[in-house]
């Protein structure tokens, strides 16, 4: 068993945990970014951008690295392919953050005090995913012991269960955002109601992408 542990260090998993550090950093910057987004203190921001910037330049540079030295032939309980699958929709999660606080930072947009609490409960929701994927990520390497299989595939299973059902919950939250955002639009100038979507739809996405790293773990548990 020993020796079949010191193959699997081999693969490319630990670089893959590297790069989720990396989409982490943008993640964490994200809760506080919104907080001074809808407090409409703008000209705060741009330490935290620059930040996720940073961020998800270093993911990039790491991506890289897997993709050009990710043998065709590798010796592990999943494929090439899986790898660069996981990799790119890891890499999504760092994206999607980057759009959203390039979104909330361009423009000084006014928060109605009616919606304040619920983009904020929103965006906690959509990150609380992101959360449960470090996770799903840093368990990742014990697997290796097992080729995926027994008790500890059978934990993150239930993990991605978990991470599916607060995708599922983000999206019932946004769609009663948007719904009183439309019940307020008298309120709301024309060009805010389009840049809240998108705002929206960002924020949207990040749960989206955890739930797409999410599902390629479970494929790769299941072969």
């Amino acid at each position: 068993m020993k020796e079949i542990y010191n193959i699997f260090t081999k693969s490319p998993f630990a670089q893959l945990s590297e790069h989720m550090d990396y989409v982490h950093q943008c993640v964490e910057q994200i809760q506080p970014l919104m907080d001074l987004f809808v407090n409409g203190e703008v000209d705060q921001m741009s330490a935290a951008v620059a930040s996720i910037q940073t961020a998800e330049n270093l993911a990039d540079t790491v991506k890289s690295k897997i993709r050009e030295h990710l043998p065709k032939s590798i010796f592990m309980p999943v494929s090439r392919e899986d790898v660069l699958k996981l990799l790119h929709r890891q890499d999504n999660i760092a994206d999607h953050c980057q759009d959203l606080s390039i979104l909330i930072s361009v423009r000084s947009t006014p928060v109605l005090d009616e919606l304040k609490p619920d983009i904020l409960s929103f965006t906690q929701k959509s990150l609380e995913a992101t959360q449960k994927v470090k996770e799903l990520s840093e368990r990742t390497q014990a697997l290796m012991e097992t080729s995926f299989s027994g008790p500890q595939a059978e934990q993150v299973l239930a993990l991605i269960e978990e991470i599916g059902d607060i995708e599922t919950q983000t999206d019932r939250i946004k769609y009663d955002l948007v719904k009183k955002m439309f019940e307020l639009e008298s309120k709301i100038d024309p060009v805010s109601v389009v840049l809240f979507l998108k705002i929206f739809d960002a924020i949207s996405h990040i749960a989206d992408s955890a739930e797409n790293v999410a599902n390629t773990y479970r494929l790769m548990i299941s072969k």
